[in-house]
């Protein structure tokens, strides 16, 4: 069955990041014990990303299939839990290792007397749930690294969640100032403004003193015309904002050096990144995982019985899905004779379905996402909200194919962190995810 719900929009700054999460603690010595032994397993540093790191996997456990890999770990949830807080840490220490780089360099409070400003520009409130999580992540991040920070947004003030205009930080701007500007999967053609509020904000930031670091990215451009003439504005944008000559930039190496220092892309996928490195070759482009895994995990509850389902698809219905049709007939045709119910809904649904006000509310995204035995998923942050919450799902593409892009540049190489499986089409997710159930998986079976 489908339900839907309206969108209001919050009128409250979020809570404390930190203190809303629920984090899973192991407390028994078993988990001690196990903890020991793997981490001794997992000896070999993530970051590196060197390809070779793959030999070092256990070829045993890679020989399992990964829903078989599952169903063993049902029966000692504890060592899966172990599994998933490593890989999860291991995301995190590195945006501490890449981007704490430049807090660092920078650290001091945002105050109007010195005119020294840290900022977020642009963050995103609205119903696409996977901003918030990406706020989120960025809000955790600066917490855990003692950031004072102030959001701002390009084109008004928002005094209800005390976000202001970013030119009033402009006006006593003096010595250097640092800006993170908002992560997420807009930098390209698919979205224009986005897109267009971060080429014009690159002149306004790099002019008044900023620092401009780019969170995580993934870019995506239909038209390979509207590529290269972004590259140029963005090009034009930094010479006009550091008052340099097209020339200078491309002959002298301290002034390459210097846009460097002050222009930072950060891409959540190495095709991005390779992409960027040509196409804006006078930026300082790395590769950083997805900013929503700051979050940590989430232990869900157990839905109600009345509500939960065997398969719950979570699926867009925009420009970027790869699906033909999400409704409820083309789920029922794939399922056939097997007696299994499902729900296929998206993030607004939950507003309803829980009688939640507040689309920013990731408390009951956990919650709508646990309602299935198997979650079946074509948003990346329903993916990634669903790892952190130690929930089984299948996922498909979009048209970018950035789930799979952004999930396997941020667990690399690591085999054993991929706790999920990969479908090419809704049929065949739909087939995946019988046969798990006929095979006795389920994320709420007896023994959770």
């Amino acid at each position: 069955m489908n339900t839907s719900g309206s969108v209001s929009a919050a009128t409250t700054l979020m809570p404390s990041i930190l203190a809303s999460r629920r984090r899973f603690l192991v407390k028994t010595a078993t988990a001690v014990a196990t903890t020991i032994i793997f981490f001794l397993n997992l000896s070999t540093p993530y970051y590196g990303s060197n390809d070779a790191n793959t030999s070092n996997t256990s070829t045993s456990f890679q020989a399992l299939h990964r829903w078989q890999r599952q169903r063993m770990h049902q029966h000692n949830k504890t060592e899966t839990s172990i599994i998933r807080t490593k890989c999860i840490d291991e995301i995190r220490k590195i945006h501490d290792e890449k981007l704490g780089e430049f807090i660092r360099k920078f650290k001091r409070d945002s105050s109007e007397s010195d005119g020294h400003w840290n900022l977020l520009v642009q963050p995103s409130f609205h119903s696409n749930l996977g901003d918030t999580l990406l706020v989120e992540g960025e809000e955790v991040f600066f917490e855990r690294q003692q950031f004072v920070h102030q959001m701002c947004l390009h084109y008004r003030e928002w005094p209800a969640k005390n976000i202001s205009h970013c030119p009033k930080h402009f006006e006593n701007a003096r010595g250097n100032n640092l800006a993170f500007w908002h992560a997420g999967g807009n930098w390209g053609d698919l979205w224009p403004l986005p897109q267009k509020l971060r080429m014009n904000g690159v002149a306004s930031l790099l002019k008044n003193n900023f620092t401009f670091v780019g969170m995580p990215q993934s870019l995506f451009y239909r038209s390979n015309a509207t590529r290269e003439n972004h590259a140029k504005l963005i090009k034009q944008n930094v010479l006009k904002g550091l008052g340099l000559s097209e020339f200078e930039l491309n002959n002298s190496a301290d002034a390459m050096s210097s846009v460097r220092e002050r222009l930072i892309f950060t891409w959540r996928e190495k095709s991005s990144f390779q992409i960027a490195k040509q196409l804006y070759p006078f930026a300082h482009n790395m590769i950083v995982p997805d900013i929503a895994f700051q979050m940590g995990e989430f232990h869900p509850k157990r839905p109600r019985e009345d509500l939960l389902v065997d398969i719950l698809l979570l699926l867009r219905n925009d420009q970027e899905s790869n699906i033909v049709s999400r409704a409820d007939e083309a789920v029922s045709l794939a399922i056939g004779s097997k007696n299994k119910t499902f729900r296929v809904a998206d993030w607004e649904d939950r507003l309803q379905l829980f009688g939640d006000s507040n689309h920013q509310n990731v408390d009951t995204a956990v919650e709508l996402l646990g309602l299935g035995k198997i979650v079946i998923v074509d948003r990346l942050h329903a993916g990634i909200l669903s790892y952190l919450s130690g929930l089984d799902f299948i996922y498909i593409d979009n048209i970018s194919q950035k789930l799979t892009k952004t999930l396997s540049t941020a667990f690399d190489s690591r085999e054993e962190c991929h706790l999920w499986e990969r479908a090419d089409s809704l049929y065949n997710a739909i087939q995946q995810a019988l046969e798990y159930l006929d095979n006795g998986g389920g994320n709420w079976g007896e023994e959770v």
